[in-house]
């Protein structure tokens, strides 16, 4: 697909900020890496794959490494629907294509709504499209019990693959914290179809942190 020069990403729980310029590198519905920089030098990254998630914080030399089948437990989203996700393109999870026989479709004239027929573990989410550019605006996704998760899409360019939006907020609520995220993409420094070639190695000297460590953390915020 590509990769994104100077993507800018930010992620913390409020009132705490803190942003990152970097580089997205996706090959499409294959892989994604994230490197995250900091006064130039880089301080984390991050690579999805087909059946794997690999992060490193060089700060604290740790790095996580899981089998997506063991940590998503069966949840069926793609790297694929990753990609439209960070893009800002409707998607249906565990396909690699929307297929409107697949959705609902809701509108009144100034904004549509697209549904997924089918949502996995008794979670619901859709997608607000705008008229008449046909951009996705909002991901909205609901789960039992939970304030909704929501992706709001904005300042939209075409490029050779399609539309993709330049930021991306998002939001997510706990009873105790909201967390926030923001991801700006550059499309005049984007490269499209100039390679890929990212992999990964476990870094030398680092301490892994497993999936259950990250777990209880979180749940600790709720």
């Amino acid at each position: 697909m590509g990769k994104h020069e100077n993507a800018r990403h930010t992620l913390a729980p409020k009132p705490q900020k803190r942003k990152h310029r970097g580089t997205l590198s996706m090959e499409r519905n294959r892989s994604i890496h994230m490197s995250f920089r900091f006064l130039g030098m880089e301080v984390a990254s991050l690579m999805v794959t087909e059946d794997s998630i690999y992060a490193a914080y060089k700060l604290e030399r740790i790095y996580f490494a899981e089998s997506i089948r063991d940590l998503m437990g069966g949840f069926p989203a793609t790297v694929g629907n990753v990609q439209d996700m960070i893009l800002g393109r409707p998607f249906v999870l565990g396909e690699n294509n929307v297929a409107l026989s697949q959705c609902t479709l809701a509108g009144n004239g100034a904004t549509w709504t697209i549904t997924p027929d089918h949502s996995p573990l008794g979670m619901k989410y859709d997608f607000t499209i705008d008229t008449p550019t046909g951009n996705v605006e909002l991901l909205t996704v609901n789960l039992p019990a939970r304030s909704p998760i929501t992706a709001d899409y904005s300042d939209f360019d075409t490029s050779c693959t399609g539309p993709m939006a330049g930021n991306t907020s998002i939001s997510a609520k706990t009873s105790k914290t909201t967390f926030t995220g923001e991801i700006t993409l550059n499309p005049r420094k984007a490269d499209w179809g100039k390679g890929y070639g990212k992999s990964w190695t476990v870094p030398k000297g680092y301490a892994r942190v497993h999936a259950e460590d990250i777990i209880k953390k979180l749940n600790a915020k709720k």
